[in-house]
């Protein structure tokens, strides 16, 4: 029995732990750091990130949540799109009363990728603060949808794992996460 509860309660602390984020400080380019702090304002009534070094605004949540305001969060359950069902929810998406939202290219989703890091590969405000909510927290992963096109195979477009922050395609018709983003003018 001795043995069962160690196997149980390794398995609990080894799953909490693989959960967290990790970082290595080493991989960061000190001429090209710049503190998430100071690159990233959120509007916390609107639920939207502004990136100051890029001008773009993105949803503080993905695809399928919903932000409160009240509690600074996102909640309920993320869609899983097909390619073509991102670009058309971009098209009709109004969040914070916004209407030209659309689905990042690579570069952009590439923009918000913290390089360093891995579960998730996104910047940390603080400590356990992210700057997109995600369930990713919750171990779920997921490719999240760019809307540029593999150039030798048209049927394929871009993702981005924010576990890990690699990049892969997928083949259009299958299905992956999205977060939007707007030019802030």
């Amino acid at each position: 029995m001795k043995s069962n509860k160690f196997v149980l309660i390794s398995l609990l602390f080894g799953s909490a732990l693989c959960q967290a984020q990790v970082c290595i400080p080493e991989a960061v380019d000190p001429e090209r750091d710049i503190d998430p702090t100071e690159r990233f304002e959120i509007n916390e009534t609107d639920g939207v990130v502004l990136d100051r070094t890029t001008g773009l605004m993105w949803q503080q949540c993905e695809v399928g949540l919903n932000y409160n305001a009240n509690t600074r969060t996102c909640s309920g359950s993320t869609q899983k799109l097909t390619w073509q069902q991102a670009l058309l929810e971009a098209n009709d998406n109004s969040h914070a009363s916004y209407t030209d939202w659309h689905v990042p290219n690579v570069k952009e989703l590439a923009s918000i990728i913290d390089h360093s890091c891995a579960s998730p590969a996104l910047p940390q405000l603080e400590l356990g603060i992210f700057l997109f909510s995600n369930e990713l927290l919750n171990g779920e992963e997921g490719d999240y949808w760019s809307n540029t096109t593999v150039s030798l195979e048209p049927e394929y477009a871009w993702t981005f794992q924010i576990s890990d922050g690699k990049n892969r395609y997928l083949k259009k018709t299958q299905t992956g996460r999205l977060r939007l983003v707007r030019y802030a003018k």
